[in-house]
């Protein structure tokens, strides 16, 4: 049998010049899928699909905003007293809500009196009311300090954490199903509201072509002075948080601009109702590339390579919009 030496199957790929490039860019798309290179350009490709693919809310998840209006009729400052939030909690329980859920960490104490008014109200409602913990500076995946509801709440509330990781261009990119806080592991708000919590855990990407702004959002302020409707309420979960980006915790989200990061867990739960979220990285795309290379350079005839770049373009440019909408990436 001929043997065929190292120096003359390197001759041969030089000879080839077909060969040769498709090798070096197939071998440059590695290095880029391996160190990330390209992720800005993949995350500015992804937010294109998401505007693509709008979609609204169902409905089941309303958020409470604090909001300018608010601070002006609640006294003016924020963070308020806290016996307007044990009225807000009263008056959406006595609604019918099913889960009240705060993306605030409630770090600060009230006055005595104050606060024994929100722990009588959290114990009546036990189990249903959950404050938010994270940690400071985590958006990157530096671990800093512990941020959690203040030790005079912490017997009376369940906890969820709203921590997320940014992406490389400096938008919310994935949320976490849970993440330790402490000697705890906290489910996060997007699993409590979604029912699944214990379900998985690390990081998710949600589906940001929920729009933020199709779901229901009601004043602070209407709900503490009486404004609001029963069955606005009756049997849905309830998100709390800062709704207007004057206030602050705000951030960009994919396709959607500068928003308040309380609708970045709402579209976390509302991915979370859909279905399971699931990563497969850069490897199949890498893998349909190498064949598309495989299949121009075994072709000859310049139709068929033609009609092999043409499904490939097609394949690249649809089948990733098809694979969002199943929470595939």
């Amino acid at each position: 049998m001929k043997q065929i030496s190292l120096r003359a199957l390197w001759h041969r790929f030089k000879a080839a010049p077909r060969t040769r490039i498709m090798s070096y860019a197939l071998l440059a798309s590695a290095l880029c899928g391996v160190t990330g290179a390209l992720q800005p350009l993949d995350d500015f490709i992804r937010n294109v699909r998401y505007a693509i693919r709008y979609v609204s809310a169902d409905g089941s998840i309303v958020i409470v905003g604090i909001d300018q209006k608010s601070v002006e009729q609640l006294g003016g400052t924020f963070p308020w007293p806290r016996t307007f939030d044990a009225r807000l909690i009263d008056i959406l329980k006595k609604a019918g809500a099913r889960r009240i859920v705060f993306d605030r960490a409630f770090a600060d104490v009230d006055s005595p009196s104050n606060d024994a008014k929100l722990t009588k109200v959290l114990d009546r409602y036990r189990g249903d009311i959950f404050f938010g913990s994270g940690l400071l500076n985590a958006s990157y995946g530096k671990n800093k300090t512990a941020l959690m509801p203040a030790a005079r709440y912490l017997p009376h509330v369940r906890l969820g954490n709203f921590m997320f990781r940014a992406n490389p261009i400096g938008q919310i990119a994935k949320l976490y199903r849970q993440s330790p806080i402490g000697a705890t592991r906290s489910p996060s708000l997007s699993s409590i509201l979604a029912d699944k919590v214990g379900v998985g855990e690390g990081l998710y990407r949600p589906d940001f072509a929920i729009r933020y702004d199709s779901f229901p959002t009601i004043s602070f302020a209407d709900i503490v002075n009486g404004k609001v409707r029963k069955e606005q309420i009756a049997g849905r979960d309830v998100l709390v948080g800062i709704s207007e980006t004057a206030l602050g915790d705000s951030h960009y989200m994919p396709a959607q601009g500068y928003t308040p990061g309380v609708y970045a867990h709402a579209i976390g739960a509302q991915t979370l109702k859909t279905g399971t979220p699931r990563d497969l990285g850069w490897l199949p795309g890498f893998l349909v590339a190498i064949l598309t290379s495989l299949g121009i350079l075994w072709t000859r005839r310049g139709r068929n390579t033609a009609l092999i770049a043409l499904c490939s373009g097609v394949c690249f440019a649809g089948l990733p919009i098809l694979l969002d909408g199943a929470l595939v990436s």
